[in-house]
């Protein structure tokens, strides 16, 4: 396969399980386990004079699990979802240094671009109410959690490296942060209505807030004209 043809190979599996269990009194409980992995290769031809090759790696752990009250007109629900994730990322320049154009000056290197790993860790409990306001008016309202650790660490070496170099630091634009850590959080409530018009068909609205952490390379796959891989 030559470095410059089109390519992109993508595994993927996922194996979950679910337990409902009725514990009696009102009390129901929800397990659900799951075990994703998914790896990618590709070679990014539209970048026509460096073609790197891209290899990412993702293998997850996760658990979600619900214990819910039934009441005479009120549902109550309290919930724990977590999730550890292992994601691994190289991308490997094969062809010779090039030099970027005029608006976009800097050298794409021959070699390693960027190879890292990151393990992340997602806590996510929650709590929800549903009221039962008549047989087709109900009304909903919950507050969630979000928590994410990531730790990364870097397998090359760190900073702007001088792609003139001849050691295996060469980096050109590309800007490897050393080893850290960072965390995100978020508290998110949500309030909602909905009325059955009849067996098919509801209107409902909802009001809350909406989160979610940035993935992997938009953190670590860093250029110069970053400010800081702070």
């Amino acid at each position: 396969m030559s470095i410059s043809d089109p390519y992109s190979n993508y595994d993927y599996f996922m194996v979950s399980s679910r337990l409902d269990s009725d514990l009696g009194n009102g009390f129901s409980l929800v397990v659900e386990p799951y075990l994703r992995y998914d790896q990618s290769h590709m070679i990014a031809f539209w970048n026509t004079k460096t073609t790197p090759e891209d290899t990412t790696k993702v293998s997850t752990l996760g658990l979600k699990t619900s214990l819910t009250k039934q009441l005479e007109k009120v549902e109550l629900t309290v919930g724990l979802d977590t999730e550890s994730t292992k994601f691994s990322y190289k991308e490997l320049q094969s062809r010779p240094t090039v030099v970027g154009p005029v608006w976009s000056p800097g050298e794409m290197p021959e070699g390693t671009h960027y190879d890292y790993d990151v393990n992340y860790l997602t806590l996510s409990p929650y709590a929800k109410a549903t009221v039962f306001i008549s047989e087709k008016l109900r009304a909903d309202v919950g507050l969630r959690a979000d928590y994410s650790v990531y730790d990364y660490t870097n397998k090359t070496k760190d900073g702007d490296c001088d792609s003139t170099s001849t050691t295996d630091g060469k980096c050109g634009i590309y800007l490897r942060g050393p080893n850290r850590k960072d965390t995100f959080s978020n508290l998110g409530p949500k309030i909602g209505m909905s009325y059955q018009l009849n067996n098919s068909s509801s209107v409902y609205w909802n009001l809350g807030q909406n989160f979610k952490v940035p993935n992997a390379t938009l953190l670590y796959n860093l250029t110069t004209s970053d400010q800081s891989p702070d």
